[in-house]
């Protein structure tokens, strides 16, 4: 049930993308690229933190 729902929500998402303007969906896609640079850049944090406290725990 999960994943017709998940299906539903990014054919609806997709179409109301379809919608917009090409400067509005250019727009949609930067904030995305934005959110996506963000989220690696603090999983690669998070990775960094813990490969420090390794290093200081076996030390």
């Amino acid at each position: 049930m999960r994943s017709q729902w998940a299906k539903f929500r990014d054919e609806d998402a997709l179409r109301l993308f379809m919608r917009l303007s090409p400067r509005d969906q250019m727009i949609v896609l930067t904030k995305l690229r934005e959110a996506c640079l963000e989220k690696r850049r603090s999983d690669q944090e998070l990775e960094d933190a813990v490969v420090i406290w390794r290093k200081e725990d076996t030390t």
